[in-house]
């Protein structure tokens, strides 16, 4: 496989064609998802490739690059399974590494410290830095996946509300056509916006070089490490 190319694992190929025929998604917004699945696949090898040696910020950069990829594979296996609480988790974590691309942008020098527990304010607040709309989406997010007051009434649809009547379900549930496009738009623009934010750091040899060497390969253990 070239180091410049990296084609889409068959999981990806499938969650797409799934939600694009399911929730009738719009080809150039799977066309756009599927180049920046395909894009931070690129910047992995880009990261790992001719570094026989791991300075603590090239760990972080594949950390980040693997973990981003991780939500939004889970955040479209989320919406197949009808998990809406898992999907919006996944987004979260998605804001979360956002918020991370824009601290270590601020302070390159300082990515070292995510390989120490650094508190999710923080991301939080950068994230809300460079994107001020980030503030009511995480809020909404939180309620969502905490257990708090609105996750309590999952489950719950009102049937007649002068009554106060309801009917309960369990489980998961398929979700809605429309509701569902909206949720892989979604995905679709953080997976564009972290192709960029991580490609900014991804060759920055001051983030790269950052910290104390702290793994080594031997140039052939392992193979390539796309299944």
């Amino acid at each position: 496989m070239p180091r410049s190319t990296v084609h889409l694992m068959q999981y990806e190929i499938e969650s797409l064609e799934w939600v694009a025929a399911k929730f009738g998604v719009d080809d150039e917004v799977i066309q756009g998802f599927g180049s920046s699945l395909n894009a931070l696949g690129v910047l992995y090898l880009a990261v790992a490739k001719d570094a026989p040696e791991y300075r603590e910020g090239r760990v972080v950069m594949l950390g980040l690059l693997n973990h981003a990829h991780h939500l939004l594979a889970g955040g479209l296996t989320a919406l197949q399974s009808g998990n809406g609480i898992v999907w919006s988790a996944c987004l979260r974590g998605l804001i979360e590494v956002y918020g991370a691309t824009v601290l270590i942008q601020e302070k390159p020098g300082k990515v070292v410290n995510h390989l120490s527990e650094l508190s999710a304010g923080k991301l939080y607040a950068a994230a809300h830095r460079a994107k001020p709309g980030f503030k009511e989406d995480l809020e909404r997010l939180h309620a969502v996946v905490h257990p708090g007051s609105r996750s309590m009434y999952v489950g719950i649809e009102p049937t007649d509300p002068n009554f106060r009547e309801v009917r309960l379900e369990f489980g998961l549930r398929p979700v809605k056509k429309g509701d569902g496009k909206e949720a892989v738009i979604v995905l679709a623009n953080m997976a564009g916006l972290l192709e960029q934010s991580l490609g900014t750091l991804a060759d920055d040899p001051q983030v790269l070089g950052a910290g104390k060497v702290i793994m080594r390969t031997n140039g052939s253990s392992g193979g390539s490490p796309f299944r």
